[in-house]
């Protein structure tokens, strides 16, 4: 995952709500990946981290 996501939760969260708000459902997990740059797996780490963060 990458190191810097705890910095950036609050733009990960407005991202996913802003992207929400545009087209009523949620980004694929692919979209989240595109948007920040990140692989698969940093991806699934983000989503898992923001989980536990009760994002």
């Amino acid at each position: 995952m990458s190191d810097d996501l705890p910095g950036r939760t609050g733009e990960v969260v407005a991202s996913v709500t802003n992207f929400i708000a545009r087209r009523s459902v949620g980004p694929t997990w692919q979209e989240v990946g595109v948007t920040f740059g990140w692989s698969r797996p940093e991806v699934h780490a983000a989503i898992h981290h923001l989980a536990e963060q009760g994002c």
